[in-house]
């Protein structure tokens, strides 16, 4: 963060949040701190970035996930500061630290002063926990000092600030500071939803990577499996060869490598055909011989058929799931399809020790819901399974449902309590169709739509996986409104 940018944040800071308490402290993410302040001035919410590319402090009016159980340094932060009061708040000169002082009370009632030092510059920036003596509680990154000339910052030590900027630098970013009052507003706006999205985004590129992988392996099986079925088209060529070889034993002499006899199976039946034979083996071997290579290619056949399109429908399940990923906005979301993978056997579940699952909590999300200004409701799936969920459980067989043609999308359902939606409704659900799906970006997409009772799962299919009839179609432009 900028020493200018700091500057402005202190001001802004010390004019809002000293005198404040703190109420609750939170880690949404390994280096994200959200600390929840109440006060005469009102209600706040701080935020501490410590991610490398990333780091700020400001206030913000951001909404956050909390994890499913709290990490340690947010257990610790809990522990001293909880109700803690901001007495108040420091910059070193030249120097892009923070100083939060704070003054708690112990279990009997008892003062002290505890510092949080916030370290928002260089390749670790840091959030840093003393006493009133300036010995380390903790800090988010402990840093052990192997390296010469590094600073150690462990529990126990003494706190120590870093080497000073060099005065010209410092004097160069001081000339910059400006006297912001909504500081705060700015960086929240500027970098708040961004980064949120980011650290989405980064949560989700390894299992998007993973499915990523997982296409190519299918792909290249399902390459293997249509270049065998290619060559088992020509089976019946051995059945024809044993069907000759039966008819012109009386030809075959003993000692010879090759039969040749009309082929009767030519357009004119005066073709010679040259046929392969086992000097070694009978008459009846060699016709044999070759009845069995026509009964193996054409039960492989059969086999590849049903392998092929079996693959192709994992195929385009993976591509359904890679599709979900990109739109995935919050950490329900990313668990729903996590836990999809991991029922269908895609990734494989982590082992937990006893107190993990016993704080593992199970996060379903709910669908996309829009309210139309007519009092229909617009339902979205967001994900494969709760695609199922939608249409077979919690639409009715009146419901309209819609999807875009072959194109990997979300399940839409229009409830409008067992009416027949105007052509205005089916449109607009249309649309919503058509932006949840791999063809958002496209200017034109054909939306497929029928009633739930048109609409059936195969047996044993993979999620999101339907077939439907009595459709109709239409044609329409990717586009949502206002959601609930």
């Amino acid at each position: 963060m900028k020493l200018e940018l700091l500057t402005s944040v202190k001001n802004e800071l010390e004019s809002k949040i000293v005198g404040s308490r703190i109420d609750k402290i939170r880690q949404p993410e390994r280096d994200l701190i959200i600390l929840s302040l109440r006060g005469q001035e009102g209600r706040f919410k701080l935020l501490i970035s410590v991610n490398t590319s990333d780091t700020r402090v400001h206030l913000t009016t951001g909404i956050f996930e909390n994890p499913k159980s709290p990490p340690m340094f947010c257990m610790l932060l809990r522990k001293y500061l909880t109700n803690a009061k901001i007495i108040a708040i420091t910059q070193p000169l030249n120097e892009r630290i923070l100083c939060i002082s704070l003054r708690t009370s112990g279990s009997f009632g008892e003062l002290s002063n505890k510092q949080l030092i916030l370290e928002m510059f260089g390749r670790k920036p840091n959030i840093i926990l003393t006493d009133y003596n300036g010995i380390i509680i903790d800090c988010i990154r402990r840093i052990s000092g192997d390296m010469q000339g590094t600073r150690m910052l462990l529990p126990g030590l003494k706190y120590q600030e870093p080497p000073s900027l060099d005065n010209q630098t410092a004097q160069k970013s001081i000339s910059n500071v400006t006297d912001n009052k909504n500081i705060s507003a700015m960086l929240d706006t500027q970098f708040t939803n961004d980064g949120k999205k980011e650290r989405m985004r980064q949560r989700c590129s390894n299992l998007n990577k993973t499915m990523k992988t997982t296409q190519k392996r299918v792909e290249r099986k399902l390459e293997a499996q249509k270049y065998e079925y290619e060559d088992t088209i020509n089976r019946d060529y051995y059945r024809e060869c044993g069907d000759l070889i039966t008819a012109n034993m009386h030809l075959m002499r003993k000692g010879e490598e090759l039969l040749v006899v009309d082929d009767f199976y030519s357009s004119d039946g005066s073709t010679k055909r040259e046929i392969s034979i086992d000097p070694l083996k009978t008459q009846q071997q060699n016709a044999a011989r070759y009845y069995k290579l026509y009964t193996k290619l054409k039960n492989a056949r059969n086999i590849l058929n049903a392998q092929i399109i079996k693959s192709e429908a994992e195929l385009e399940y993976i591509k359904s799931v890679i599709e979900q990923i990109t739109r995935i906005e919050n950490e329900e979301e990313l668990e729903d399809i996590r836990n999809e993978l991991l029922q269908t056997g895609y990734i494989k579940k982590q082992k937990l020790n006893t107190n993990e699952r016993s704080k593992q909590k199970k996060i379903e999300s709910k669908p996309i819901q829009f309210d139309l200004p007519n009092g229909t409701k617009i339902l979205v799936g967001k994900n494969n399974n709760q695609n199922d969920k939608l249409t077979f459980k919690i639409a009715t067989k009146t419901d309209m449902w819609l999807h875009t043609q072959k194109i990997h999308g979300a399940h839409v359902i229009i409830q409008s309590g067992g009416a027949i939606p105007d052509e205005k409704t089916i449109e607009k659900a249309a649309e919503i169709a058509a932006f949840y799906s791999a063809a958002r970006y496209d200017n034109k997409v054909p939306v497929d739509y029928t009633l739930v009772k048109n609409v059936k799962k195969p047996t044993g299919s993979l999620p999101g996986k339907v077939i439907y009839t009595d459709y109709k179609t239409v044609m329409v432009k990717p586009e949502v409104g206002s959601r609930e």
